[in-house]
């Protein structure tokens, strides 16, 4: 298994190719916002990593927040903040001095401080996101959730809305409702069917 960021890539990778080259696509049309949603254990993290590997951004330049990990989803601002930090400019340090700023509105920090990060192109991951949902009324995966810490809700719509250079790629189980919101145009949601029998024989093989 190889380490790509932090995301585990098997070797015998799935046959996800047009998943794949529609994630590429995105990059280079500048889409910011990117969802991978489907059932648990079919390859959306695996395809992630994929992704990630070929995206032509290094591995100083991504970040992964796995949310099950973490009992409060705010914890993850202490995470972007140090991702942030790592990059050692006078932006990227105020940005995350921002974003932790209590005594101002979440989304509207959040929106700030994503304009105040440069050119460098990094990729931030939400794996798993659906550890933050709100309990669900209908096991439909289809029907969108919401994050249920209002603190980080607003602060991901706030990033997730500002145009810059940060890519946002989003793993779920479902459709998260912010998402689902945003314009065509502005988002790349993809649904991760489940495996064929054909994979799946391959991938036992």
């Amino acid at each position: 298994v190889r380490n790509i960021a932090g995301l585990a890539l098997p070797h015998h990778f799935v046959d996800r190719s047009q998943e794949l080259h529609t994630l590429r696509h995105a990059q280079q049309e500048s889409i910011q916002v990117l969802s991978l949603w489907g059932n648990d254990g079919i390859g959306k993290s695996a395809l992630a990593a994929e992704y990630i590997a070929y995206s032509g951004v290094s591995a100083e330049d991504v970040l992964i927040i796995r949310c099950r990990e973490l009992i409060e989803p705010v914890a993850a601002l202490e995470k972007i903040t140090e991702f942030w930090r790592s990059h050692q400019t006078d932006a990227h340090t105020k940005a995350a001095a921002l974003l932790l700023d209590s005594r101002r509105d979440p989304t509207e920090r959040a929106r700030m401080a994503a304009h105040m990060i440069g050119d460098r192109p990094p990729i931030i991951v939400f794996d798993d996101l659906a550890a933050w949902f709100e309990t669900p009324a209908t096991p439909d995966s289809s029907t969108p959730a919401s994050i249920a810490d209002k603190i980080m809700r607003s602060i991901l719509k706030g990033l997730i809305a500002t145009r810059g250079s940060v890519i946002y790629l989003f793993i779920s189980n479902r459709r998260w409702a912010d998402v689902a919101a945003i314009p065509v145009a502005q988002k790349q949601e993809i649904h991760i069917a489940i495996l064929t029998p054909r994979q799946a024989v391959l991938l036992m093989n």
